[in-house]
């Protein structure tokens, strides 16, 4: 009888550790995404002969967010990594609104912002359109 109860504790302990936590979906995930990239974008720039802020294009420093190609990164939120893809609004004039689409390891679809001002650029997608969340960092001139 011991025994037999001892089992039932280790197969219900086991049946509990095993259960997956819930899957961070929809504006969560999405302002989660923007969140990380706000800690992990930068924006660098010099300063040409005039005094002015010379920009280069915004750049990635973190592990959390592995840039694929120019559409597509995966971004690991919660020991959580998600596929996202920056993808042509229908609205879009030239190419300045994307919709940034988030999809689990399964391939579902589980978050997105559509119409980003983002200029087909991924990192700035991540960043929900808003170029002011990266942070500047001077670059030296050399």
């Amino acid at each position: 009888m011991k025994a037999q109860i001892a089992a039932l504790i280790a197969i219900s302990f086991v049946g509990f550790s095993a259960m997956a936590r819930p899957l961070t979906t929809g504006k969560k995930i999405v302002q989660d995404i923007q969140t990380l990239a706000e800690k992990c974008v930068v924006h660098p720039f010099s300063i040409n002969k005039a005094g002015q802020k010379v920009y280069a294009p915004l750049k990635n420093t973190c592990s959390q967010i592995v840039v694929l190609d120019e559409k597509t990164a995966h971004v690991t939120v919660d020991n959580d990594t998600f596929e996202v893809i920056l993808a042509e609004s229908e609205d879009a004039d030239g190419g300045d609104l994307n919709h940034v689409l988030v999809y689990a390891q399964d391939g579902h679809l589980v978050g997105q912002k559509l119409n980003v001002l983002a200029f087909d650029n991924l990192l700035l997608g991540l960043l929900g359109g808003r170029t002011g969340g990266a942070v500047e960092i001077e670059e030296s001139s050399n």
